[in-house]
């Protein structure tokens, strides 16, 4: 009796809040990922087209250590 009306009645409500929490902990998760590949995206690129702009200039990482 005690057992039938936890399943029936306090499982479902149990199972209702745990669900919300890692599915708003997920979507936390989630977006922070992104965030944070979007800005390494940014930063390499960034990065690439600078190294790209020195080489296109003459300018190597050897020649800028030498001179």
């Amino acid at each position: 009796m005690v057992v039938g009306h936890a399943i029936a009645n306090l499982v479902p409500i149990h199972l209702d809040e745990v669900r919300k929490r890692r599915e708003d902990l997920v979507t936390r998760t989630m977006a922070a990922v992104k965030d944070r590949l979007t800005k390494e995206i940014t930063y390499w690129d960034h990065r690439a087209n600078q190294l790209k702009d020195q080489e296109l200039a003459g300018k190597t990482q050897c020649q800028n250590q030498l001179g």
